[in-house]
């Protein structure tokens, strides 16, 4: 059994690691293809929950200590570093309908998390409920990142976060085979909303004249730069995160509707962001490097995150729970989505990349994108980094609202 941090970071980093080399050597067989449809990302939930669950390591005060200190460190470091690619200026450029679909689409889900929570708020198991639920929306408006920045934010414990990693899992992999399947329907349902197709021509050749800024190749100066940085970033934004906090304190006090502005953890996900933003838009952003050491820091997070829930200590009847909550939340979204599209005449493929943006980020954005033509791949990825950029904000206004209800 192991009882050390260390040797308990190694076999969780080393399990990260090794999952996405498998990934990445799966070809295009079957093991491929079910990497296509259940990412590495989202086996490495599943695998260390099993590994937390099976007794491998004792929670000593040492783990659990390096436990928390890891994933209070690397957040508001992977959240700098992976918004370091979301330049708003790019954005812009899939022009004001496509980027209507999108907000469309993000505040259907948002409804639809609150309606959600209306109705089964009862058999969720926990009073406080409304946090899991809230990371969870943060993940499907934008994507994982999204997720952990608000469980850091909320604070919410590693046995609720069981519940949102399996009905993450489960409704990602039901909704982008659903998307898949109904592809051969676009035509019908665009003569049904009566949507223009002019509109995807005209982004589509407004990407090609403008292009995009090349990013660099991830040498090595450029990695030990962007770490150092990335962790000057952590250090300034919780720094600022307490003071914010403690300056607020006061306020909160006699406003405990705003009592969420008091918290630390909350802040210093906000200050990351701005300056991942802010930093997005200079040269930062085009330093080979930050996606990759982001994303290892992502994985790691997620590790610590999945090894910290115990399978056992899990309610079947809290879980059976989350993962209609799911089905529903995907139901509600997909009316609100039909209504808007005969609205205000939005073509099938705009909402199901929009969605799946929203759902599943970067990668099912694309896999929905070449489904119809790989000329409509830099869509795909333009409506996800939007939904990186909107996840955090979105999930924390939702946990508001939510807040409320309860």
């Amino acid at each position: 059994m192991i009882t050390s941090g260390l040797g308990y970071l190694g076999l969780l980093f080393f399990t990260a690691g090794l999952l996405k080399l498998i990934e990445d050597k799966s070809g295009k067989g079957l093991l491929g293809k079910f990497f296509e449809y259940v990412p590495a990302v989202v086996c490495l939930y599943l695998v260390t929950m099993v590994l937390g669950s099976s007794g491998l390591w004792e929670n000593t005060p040492e783990i659990v200590a390096v436990s928390s200190s890891t994933s209070s460190v690397l957040l508001p470091a992977l959240i700098f570093l992976l918004l370091l690619r979301s330049d708003l200026r790019k954005v812009i450029k899939l022009g004001p309908r496509m980027i209507a679909v999108f907000v469309i689409c993000s505040l259907s889900i948002m409804v639809s998390f609150v309606l959600g929570y209306l109705l089964f708020r009862g058999v969720l198991g926990a009073a406080d409920s409304w946090k899991p639920l809230s990371a969870l929306c943060g993940s499907w408006i934008g994507g994982t990142v999204n997720m952990v920045s608000i469980q850091g934010a909320l604070g919410v414990s590693q046995g609720d976060m069981g519940y949102v990693l399996m009905t993450d899992t489960v409704s990602y992999a039901v909704w982008l085979i659903l998307m898949l399947l109904v592809v051969p329907w676009s035509r019908r349902f665009d003569r049904w909303s009566g949507a223009d197709g002019s509109g995807m021509e005209k982004v589509l050749s407004k990407l090609a004249e403008e292009g995009s800024a090349k990013v660099g190749v991830p040498t090595f100066g450029n990695i030990i730069f962007l770490l150092g940085l990335s962790a000057a970033v952590s250090a300034v934004s919780t720094t600022l995160g307490d003071i914010t906090s403690a300056g607020l304190a006061d306020f909160c006090a006699v406003n405990p509707v705003l009592s969420s502005l008091s918290s630390g953890s909350m802040w210093r996900v906000v200050y990351a962001s701005l300056f991942g933003l802010a930093a997005a838009m200079t040269p930062l952003g085009r330093l080979g490097g930050s996606l990759e050491l982001g994303n290892t820091m992502l994985y790691f997070v997620i590790a610590v995150t999945g090894a910290g829930v115990n399978l056992g200590e899990l309610s079947f009847a809290a879980i059976t729970a989350y993962l209609l909550l799911g089905l529903f939340i995907l139901a509600a979204h997909s009316f609100f989505m039909c209504i808007a599209a005969k609205l205000f005449k939005f073509d099938f493929y705009s909402c199901q990349t929009a969605s799946l943006a929203n759902i599943g980020g970067v990668a099912s954005a694309t896999i929905i994108s070449n489904a119809y033509s790989a000329s409509l791949v830099p869509i795909g990825i333009l409506m996800a980094t939007l939904g990186t950029i909107l996840g955090t904000a979105g999930g924390l206004v939702v946990a508001k609202v939510l807040e409320l209800l309860q």
